[in-house]
């Protein structure tokens, strides 16, 4: 069974990932004008010169209208633009920010204001492919989806518990393509309001999650409670893998999928498996999200930008939070036809034997 969620949560939630990727494009400033709105590479405008500072000049080909505007160059009033992609490059290979300050003789400042201008300028990349998502079309897409934790390292040192926050990710299989990769983590989320609201609206007296008015959020009391329902499921479920162990010993290529299996049906809730345990703790600043809400959200936004594919095949690993998805999501209307499979790796096993074992379910599976 599928638990109840909040349609305004998940409806919250999709706006909140889908805000960085709304950009607008630039276009006529005027509202009067019949380009107003209309993307620059729709052929209605002309260069039209530089200013002083380098940036470029626009001018409106509309009848009637005529009017330009600039378009601001994004590394104004750095005093260092060359050391941008020594700055992206060291990010991507992991280096520390003194690192990176003693590579690009920067200041620390300089660095961490180099990674938001960077932050900026990915969002404004994705946005531009994004906006032409909706415009391609294909019979079929196959597209891979997995979760990441991420652990933040305390903060205080009277309290040494991390904070675990949850990423999930979709990518074309053929082109290695990321549709987005959405983390559960509100960064705008005032946490002392939230909790007034939660507490005036009564979201404290008992009532399932799915009736809160702030649903999505993990609040100060949840904490406490999951911990009291982490100690009892862990019996249960530690019961169940000894009876599941014996009962499939002798398949071990199914084996393990099926103890999975029992393990997460071991649980009474099913989002249990996605609560905090005794070691996390939540974020000071901001809120945490609770994932399935945010996996809610990531799939929905994908049914937003790829309207025009005929099916779209999943490809999930063995996982309570998306086989709530899988099973209870609503892809009704207009958009893609999608279907969904799990996958279990064997870990244990080299590349070659991995390989091996999944050729024959590969040509099934394109069969």
């Amino acid at each position: 069974m599928v638990p109840i969620k909040s349609n305004q949560a998940i409806a919250e939630e999709l706006t909140r990932i889908t805000a960085p990727g709304s950009r607008a494009a630039a276009c006529c400033p005027e509202p009067a004008c019949a380009n107003h709105g209309v993307p620059l590479p729709a052929g209605r405008y002309k260069r039209f010169g530089y200013t002083r500072h380098g940036s470029l000049r626009i001018r409106c080909l509309a009848a009637g209208c005529g009017r330009t505007f600039t378009l601001q160059r994004a590394i104004r009033r750095q005093r260092k633009p060359h050391e941008n992609k020594t700055v992206f490059k060291a990010l991507v290979s992991k280096a520390p920010v003194r690192s990176i300050a003693f590579q690009a003789d920067l200041s620390p400042q300089a660095v961490y204001d180099k990674i938001d201008f960077i932050h900026r300028q990915c969002l404004a990349f994705a946005a531009a492919y994004e906006r032409r998502l909706p415009e391609s079309t294909r019979d079929r897409l196959w597209t891979q989806v997995d979760r990441q934790d991420h652990i933040v390292n305390w903060t205080d040192r009277r309290d040494k518990r991390n904070v675990q926050l949850t990423a999930i990710a979709s990518a074309d299989q053929a082109s290695g393509f990321v549709f987005g990769c959405d983390l559960n983590f509100d960064p705008l989320a005032d946490r002392s309001a939230i909790e007034a609201e939660a507490a005036a609206a009564g979201d404290y007296d008992g009532r399932g999650y799915a009736f809160r008015r702030h649903a999505r959020f993990w609040l100060a009391q949840d904490l406490a409670e999951a911990m009291i329902r982490g100690d009892a499921d862990a019996g249960r479920i530690e019961r169940v893998r000894r009876k599941a162990r014996r009962r499939y010993a002798h398949d071990p290529l199914l084996g393990p999928i099926e103890r999975r299996l029992l393990e997460a049906f071991a649980v009474a809730d099913a989002k249990a498996r996605e609560e905090p345990s005794r070691h996390r703790r939540l974020p000071e600043r901001g809120m945490q999200v609770r994932s399935e809400y945010t996996m809610y959200a990531h799939f929905e936004r994908l049914r937003r930008l790829l309207p025009g594919i005929g099916k779209i095949r999943f490809c999930l690993d063995v996982d309570s939070g998306r086989s709530c998805r899988e099973g209870g999501g609503n892809w009704d209307g207009a958009g893609p036809e999608r279907h969904g499979g799990r996958v279990q790796a064997a870990r244990s096993r080299s590349v070659g034997e991995r390989s091996r074992v999944g050729q024959p379910s590969t040509r099934r599976m394109v069969i």
